[in-house]
């Protein structure tokens, strides 16, 4: 498999104040209470979208028209899920993107939103990610950034062991740009063999093998060898050993259960 590094370069165009920004601020001393609106977007796209328990939809998800104040989103498209909380303020648009992927190590995305204030506030999970704004190092998460000027800005975040994202958003005057990320895992590199050889699957109590996507007990199940199967060793993670199958794909299989040989 290719080393997993990549960048995820999701584009959001703008995180604007919606369709009543400035007329907000008279609508609220004249007492009237504004709306405020949600877009929720997901790779792959058509998952069920779900507002505090109660389907709404499908994604790609707009709407401009709820009250404001925290909401439950939940998204479910097969196998493939993702729960979180957004708070809505009013008269502003926040945005929610996932990319979608049976393991929850391997999911990723952001929520981006707008309170009133100043500057950019971004969090992460895992905390303690490098911050790059516009190409420029500013610190890690959670970081605040007061004095960051108004204007669409491109915020990299980073940390060994997860894949990089790239966030593009605007910052609006007198408001703060919260951005919350979520970095997918890194799959772990195989080490390589320096020499050609065989592995053997050995005997199991259920008769069979599980051929795994990824070197986690968690990841997909691909395929399944029988005990006595053969077939070449491409590399090694710990606690597994990286196969090619008699039809050309390639798999994980737990190290316990097979021999390798010449």
């Amino acid at each position: 498999m290719k080393k997993a590094i990549f960048v995820f370069l999701i584009i959001i165009s703008m995180l604007v104040l919606g369709w009543r920004f400035f007329s907000r601020p008279i609508l609220q001393k004249l007492g009237f209470q504004t709306q405020a609106g949600l877009q929720v977007m997901t790779t792959p796209s058509g998952a069920n979208m779900y507002l505090d328990g109660r389907f709404v939809g499908t994604t790609p998800y707009h709407v401009e028209n709820l009250e404001a104040g925290d909401y439950r989103v939940g998204l479910l498209l097969g196998n493939l899920s993702w729960q979180g909380k957004v708070y809505l303020s009013s008269g502003t648009l926040s945005v929610i993107n996932r990319d979608l992927q049976p393991e929850a190590t391997a999911s990723s995305g952001e929520a981006l939103t707008l309170t009133v204030g100043r500057g950019v506030d971004v969090t992460s999970l895992p905390v303690g990610a490098s911050v790059e704004v516009d190409g420029k190092e500013t610190g890690k998460t959670p970081l605040f950034l007061p004095d960051l000027s108004t204007g669409e800005h491109v915020f990299l975040l980073s940390r060994q062991g997860y894949l990089t994202r790239s966030i593009r958003a605007l910052l609006p005057a007198n408001l703060t740009l919260n951005i919350a990320a979520d970095l997918a895992m890194q799959e772990p590199e195989a080490t390589p063999v320096l020499s050609v050889l065989q592995i053997t699957v050995k005997p199991t109590s259920p008769g069979f093998l599980r051929v795994r996507q990824r070197p986690s007990i968690s990841s997909p199940e691909i395929g399944r060898v029988k005990p006595g199967d053969t077939m070449p060793l491409l590399g090694e993670v710990t606690g597994w050993v990286k196969v090619r199958l008699p039809d050309g794909s390639e798999g994980y299989l737990s190290a316990d259960y097979v021999q390798k040989s010449q």
